[in-house]
């Protein structure tokens, strides 16, 4: 089973040389977060198309940008994340023992057994480290951003979020320090992470709205679709 690389505190950049210039890839690990039935949207979330010409699909167009920038990249979910490159899926524990096929034998589960901070236990136990996380629907994330919040991490070693016009506690750093917390919460059935931002002593990064869009609604999704359509024409 494969590990992520587990890093000095303050150590979460690795630089390298391509074709003359100097780039930097992320040491700490990135985890995809896809726990959800996209019941707003109509269908899941990760099947989206983003290239319709290419069918490439949200989970595709993700990996494939976001392994430029980490070292190590993975999705969590409570199936098997269907994608080209491979990229492997942390399975939630609380649905690991279940015999689910695909992410549509969940539709009968419970509104709690969806709740994200499943996600996090099960991330922060497999991979025994301090993970980046973000949400499969964020397509719109940049490197800058997320070096920026990298590199404020790395200042003091606190768990630390994206934020603008609201707090966004599935974007940003959890560290492995957090997890005797989210076991705390989930025993006691508290299942709501601003709760669980106050408990780790959160702190946040100003990061544009335009870049923590999400895409929640079929609405969402086609503009979402147009901008990058555009990108790739460009």
């Amino acid at each position: 089973m494969k590990k992520a690389i587990i890093l000095p505190k303050l150590r979460v950049f690795l630089s390298f040389c391509n074709l003359g210039a100097i780039l930097t890839k992320f040491l700490m690990p990135c985890v995809l977060l896809c726990g959800g039935t996209g019941t707003r949207m109509g269908r899941l979330k990760q099947e989206l198309l983003l290239d319709i010409k290419a069918q490439e699909t949200l989970a595709d167009f993700q990996v494939k940008r976001l392994q430029q920038w980490f070292v190590n990249l993975y999705f969590s979910a409570k199936v098997a994340i269907p994608n080209a490159f491979k990229m492997e899926t942390i399975l939630d524990l609380n649905t690991k023992e279940l015999p689910l096929r695909n992410a549509r034998d969940l539709q009968d589960f419970s509104k709690e057994q969806f709740a994200p901070i499943f996600g996090l236990q099960s991330i922060l136990e497999f991979l025994q480290c301090d993970v980046f996380v973000m949400s499969i629907d964020t397509p719109f994330l940049d490197y800058d951003s997320i070096r920026l919040i990298l590199r404020t991490f790395g200042e003091n070693h606190k768990p630390t979020f994206a934020k603008n016009i609201k707090i966004h506690p599935l974007l940003g750093v959890y560290t492995l320090e957090s997890l005797s917390l989210i076991k705390e919460q989930i025993t006691k059935k508290e299942y709501k992470l601003m709760r669980l931002l106050e408990k780790i002593n959160a702190q946040f990064v100003e990061i544009g709205e335009d870049k923590t869009q999400n895409l929640n609604t079929p609405q969402e999704y086609q503009e979402a679709l147009k901008q990058i359509q555009l990108q790739i024409k460009a």
